[in-house]
């Protein structure tokens, strides 16, 4: 999961403001979590 959002992070030019940069992350972490396929451990 860091790895991809570093990579999503790492694709940006420009440093967009705190509310866009917090709405990237959440996106990203959206699409990262529809690829897992083992269980969330507690």
């Amino acid at each position: 999961m860091n790895s991809s959002l570093r990579k999503v992070i790492k694709s940006q030019k420009i440093y967009p403001p705190d509310e866009a940069a917090f709405k990237l992350v959440y996106l990203a972490m959206r699409n990262i979590s529809k690829k897992w396929t083992m269980h969330i451990r507690d």
